[in-house]
């Protein structure tokens, strides 16, 4: 898998991102979410819907420091990459990941994440 991964400071840049990337004919199944809500980490797909929530709800979930990071290493992240993710979605971050394989080259979709005003590990 050709995964490509940005941190947005708000849902909104994050959303203008994944649009973006909609209109290049990445689809929900290649896309994933890792935002914070007042209480806890919630990991989802593209759809907001009850279901993609409840499906979610085991991969990364967590209330203390560190348990984002932690949850983002056991997904596949380096350690590095976990602890420049995972700290950023703590503060209130949403980490939008692409999963490029035959659908667009990874360039293009960290080109559209880091346009949209994402951060990329390699762009810290």
């Amino acid at each position: 898998m050709a995964r490509v991964t940005a941190v947005f400071e708000d849902q909104a840049r994050a959303e203008a991102a994944v649009t973006e990337l909609r209109g290049l004919g990445v689809t929900d199944t290649d896309l994933s979410f890792v935002a914070r809500n007042e209480e806890e980490a919630v990991a989802a797909g593209a759809s907001a819907d009850t279901a993609g929530k409840r499906a979610a709800k085991g991969a990364i979930v967590g209330g203390t420091s560190g348990a984002i990071a932690g949850g983002l290493s056991k997904a596949g992240y380096t350690r590095e990459e976990s602890e420049f993710y995972g700290p950023a979605v703590e503060r209130g971050g949403v980490l939008v990941a692409v999963d490029t394989e035959g659908v667009i080259s990874p360039d293009e979709a960290r080109e559209v994440l880091t346009r949209n005003s994402g951060r990329t590990y390699d762009a810290k």
